[in-house]
């Protein structure tokens, strides 16, 4: 299939294998009505707070959901930006900002096949449940999240002016990567995780061990300093063969500790100085990273470290034309291959430029929003909610009026995100 229908295919099943339709104007308002309210309804869990709302041009959101978390920020920024490029439809959708896509694999609260609910990655693979959406750090600096598609149009841009200054023939050979390889969060950086849930950091120590073994290859390195590096050590839930492979990846960066170490910043326009940019599982649950976002610009070949996440436009990508995927025991073969054949690297660059062009840029996001608002709205009869009068009658019975604020995007962050809250509902609804 084309890319674009495989995508469009991918989104289809993810809605209708995941989610019960409905079929009744009474049913959808039912679903609604139990999405919006204070208190448990018919034994539901309350999930206002993790819902956003899209009427007539506009995102609504309590203030608990943009205070979650700024990735819950970033997405309603998203969603509001895209608003300005294309008129969403009216819908309801609950959102997981969890870089895993909810750890036990059901739709939010436990309600299996209820809620249509969204998520920003899927760390198992496409069998998880939720509808994929863009994360929230396109545009973002390293202050936090951000969502704005201007933003990211700008930032995009420049990545991709730094990239037409620098020919080929100018750049590293070497592969690029760079980003933190610290455990945990905060004062607890320095504990070792569990080997379960240590599957982001023991990625990148593997891949930071071929700097160590083959620096004439790769440049992989921590951004972080001595005495806050402490790579994996905890390796009881691998096999056999896996563990004895991160043990000797261990041992190399433990004899080479200053080769995998580096605390300089790189902006992303500096990346195209490479020939070869790798994207590795995020440190905190081995699932997607922001780092990919900026890669498809760089007129750089992509790498894929061989990992099980998902995002929304992987349907599209294809190994051999899009990218390549690489784990510790064939990067070597890989990278020697690719650096002997100039025409694989020329046809993987313009694979990647695809990507960036027909999935990574504003308009494509939007265009893709607008697709699963459509999608959702015609699985879930959300035609109920173009009648003003019916979704006030809602509000006002649930309470929602209070609850639900017009979410409005800054023109500068505040504590990392973008998003705030404005009006109340029933308000800016009624002024039209």
């Amino acid at each position: 299939l084309d890319p674009a229908l495989r995508v469009a295919a991918e989104l289809n099943r993810s809605i209708h294998e995941h989610f019960d339709a409905r079929t009744s104007r009474a049913a959808t308002l039912e679903l609604v009505e139990e999405m919006l309210a204070p208190e448990p309804l018919r034994g539901r869990r309350v999930i206002r707070d993790s819902v956003l709302l899209l009427l007539f041009g506009k995102v609504f959101a309590t203030r608990r959901f943009l205070d979650h978390d700024i990735k819950h920020q970033g997405h309603a920024a998203m969603l509001v930006t895209a608003m300005q490029k294309r008129r969403l439809g009216n819908a309801a959708l609950a959102h997981i900002s969890d870089s895993t896509g909810g750890d036990d694999g059901r739709c939010l609260g436990g309600h299996f096949h209820r809620y249509p609910t969204t998520v920003i990655a899927k760390s198992r693979g496409y069998g998880q449940c939720g509808i994929m959406v863009p994360n929230p750090y396109y545009g973002a600096t390293k202050a936090g999240t951000c969502g704005v598609l201007a933003r990211w149009a700008a930032s995009r841009a420049k990545i991709q002016t730094a990239a037409t200054r620098r020919p080929w023939a100018s750049r590293d050979a070497r592969v690029f990567w760079r980003g933190g390889c610290q455990q945990g969060h905060g004062a607890a950086r320095s504990a070792p995780r569990p080997c379960a849930e240590d599957k982001g950091t023991r990625a990148r120590m593997l891949a930071a061990s071929l700097t160590a073994t083959r620096p004439d290859l790769f440049d992989l390195t921590c951004e972080q300093s001595a005495s806050k590096f402490h790579p994996s050590s905890d390796f009881s839930c691998l096999d056999a063969a896996a563990a004895a492979d991160a043990k000797r990846a261990r041992a190399a960066i433990s004899a080479k500790p200053e080769a995998v170490l580096n605390t300089s910043f790189l902006v992303h326009e500096d990346f195209s100085a490479y020939r070869y940019l790798l994207n590795l599982p995020g440190k905190t649950a081995g699932s997607y990273s922001r780092n990919l976002n900026h890669l498809w610009s760089t007129g750089a070949v992509v790498l894929l470290w061989d990992a099980t996440f998902v995002e929304w436009y992987y349907p599209a990508l294809t190994t051999g034309a899009t990218h390549l995927v690489i784990n510790r025991s064939t990067a070597v073969g890989v990278v020697e291959r690719l650096r002997s054949d100039p025409g694989a690297s020329t046809a993987l660059r313009e694979g990647a430029a695809m990507v960036d062009r027909d999935y990574a840029s504003p308009d494509a996001m939007a265009d893709y929003l607008d697709a699963v608002v459509d999608a959702v709205r015609a699985h879930f009869g959300y035609s109920a909610l173009d009648d003003l009068r019916t979704v006030l009658d809602l509000a006002t019975a649930s309470g929602a009026c209070d609850a639900f604020h017009q979410v409005l995007v800054r023109s500068a962050p505040f504590k990392g995100g973008y998003a705030m809250a404005g009006e109340g509902l029933c308000d800016v609804l009624r002024k039209g």
